[in-house]
Order: C-alpha cells, then sequence, then structure tokens
C-alpha cells in the first residue's frame, strides 16, 4: 500500500473508475467509453497539478517539427498502418468474419464510409485512446510497478473495453 501513495489519491481513483469501465463491457454494459475522456481529461488535470512539461508526453505542439526531423519516427508512425495491413490480408484470406465483426464494432460510434469526417474521428478516438491509456493510466501506473507488468495490465484493460460478444474465435 505504501508504493501507492506514490500515485496521488485522485489519480487513484480515475484508474479504478477506468479500470471497472473496462471490465463492465464483459458484462453487457457499453460504458467503456467514457473511459477516454475521463483518462483524457485526467491526464491534462494531473500534468496541471504535478507542474510536469508536455515537452516528454509526445503532445509538445513545439517539439513536432523537430521530431519528425528524425527518421526513427517515421517507422513508428508507419508501423500501425502496416500491421493494420496485414492484419486485413490475414484476415480477408482464414477469417472474413473478423471484417465484419469489426465493421459493426466500429461503425456503432463511427460511420465506417470512407470521408475526412469519420478519418478525424477515428484519429480523435484514436489520440483519445493513447492520451487515457498510455500517457494517463500507464504512467501513473509505472510509477509503483516495474513497466513489462504495466504493459500487460493497461493493455489487458483496454482489450476488455474493446471487447464485444460474437464468435469467441473472431473476439479474440
Amino acid at each position: 500500500m505504501e508504493s501507492l501513495e506514490k500515485i496521488k489519491r485522485l489519480p487513484l481513483i480515475i484508474m479504478s473508475i477506468m479500470t471497472i469501465m473496462s471490465f463492465a463491457n464483459l458484462f453487457g454494459f457499453n460504458i467503456s467509453e467514457v473511459v477516454i475522456p475521463l483518462g483524457v481529461v485526467f491526464f491534462f488535470i494531473n500534468k496541471a497539478v504535478e507542474k510536469e512539461l508536455f515537452k516528454d508526453s509526445g503532445l509538445d505542439i513545439k517539439s513536432v517539427r523537430t521530431d519528425l526531423k528524425n527518421k526513427k519516427i517515421w517507422y513508428w508512425i508507419a508501423l500501425p498502418f502496416i500491421m493494420d495491413a496485414i492484419c486485413i490480408s490475414i484476415s480477408l484470406l482464414f477469417l472474413p468474419e473478423y471484417i465484419e465483426f469489426e465493421t459493426i464494432r466500429a461503425g456503432s460510434f463511427v460511420p465506417i464510409e470512407l470521408s475526412i469526417s469519420s478519418f478525424i474521428l477515428f484519429f480523435v478516438f484514436a489520440l483519445g485512446e493513447e492520451i487515457a491509456w498510455r500517457a494517463f493510466f500507464q504512467n501513473q501506473l509505472n510509477k509503483v510497478m516495474p513497466i513489462v507488468p504495466v504493459l500487460i495490465i493497461s493493455s489487458l484493460l483496454f482489450s476488455f473495453g474493446h471487447y464485444k460478444e460474437g464468435n469467441i474465435f473472431v473476439v479474440a
């Protein structure tokens, strides 16, 4: 319990709420989307309270130009697109039900048709999830635990928050 004291009370409460909301999907309550704005808001509140700089958070607008000059960053920007293309290709070949499942799942909160507005919505949701789970939850938990268990815990909770009922093989 002493190590949990390294995380201030309010972030600990918010992290607990995020955890509970992630598990809610497993019981048929579709409230996990609330985790995103909750985590984002408390990321910024926590930054202000702890008087931390945005420089190392990846959200410093002033450093974007410098960061984009680093060739390694382009690998990390391209990697999710490459992995998505690989996953879609494998799914089309071996598990076409997965594509239908994801279309229905994602389409429940963002229109699937390719448009600028749907691209922006996906970008906003993805950025919000990253801020909520990686920048807030993961960083707070990393104050009291080593990085490997923190990555496993935050990834599992993130996964539970995306769970939807369906063919267990497709869902997994």
